[in-house]
């Protein structure tokens, strides 16, 4: 398959089957599904497992069908994958400050209101900039 879509990849094989009927010879559907299978990259093991174990015969019609979909499914996952990786690297390389083992409970700060959604900010805040101050980073 290399670099080509499913559709071009298909339609090669349908070619090289085309040629081998118009010279006269005769290839077996499951012949062609098992090169159609065996040319697949990697992100289609799944795929490739489920065709091999299952037990009734799949038809070539219906593998087109199924890889297509595969396609599209691959896609959207490396697509999901990638997205999710960006926000994992993003929040990864985010440098807050710790608490650096201080033993103070994070109860001590002052809170601000029952509303707050951070009751512990201005107390961390505070703790930051006297780390600041002090030069410790």
């Amino acid at each position: 398959m290399k670099t080509q879509t499913m559709t071009q990849y298909l339609t090669e094989i349908k070619t090289i089957v085309d040629q081998i009927t118009a010279a006269g010879s005769t290839i077996e559907d499951e012949n062609i599904l098992m090169y159609t299978i065996n040319g697949l990259p990697p992100a289609y093991q799944a795929f490739i497992t489920s065709i091999r174990t299952t037990l009734h015969p799949i038809s070539l019609d219906d593998l087109y069908s199924l890889l297509l979909s595969e396609e599209i499914h691959i896609q959207t996952e490396s697509l999901k994958n990638l997205s999710m990786a960006e926000t994992g690297t993003a929040l990864y390389s985010y440098r807050g400050r710790g608490r650096r083992g201080r033993g103070r409970s994070m109860q001590s700060g002052s809170r601000t209101g029952s509303n707050d959604l951070f009751p512990h900010a201005k107390y961390v805040i505070k703790e930051d900039i006297l780390l600041q101050n002090a030069g410790i980073d």
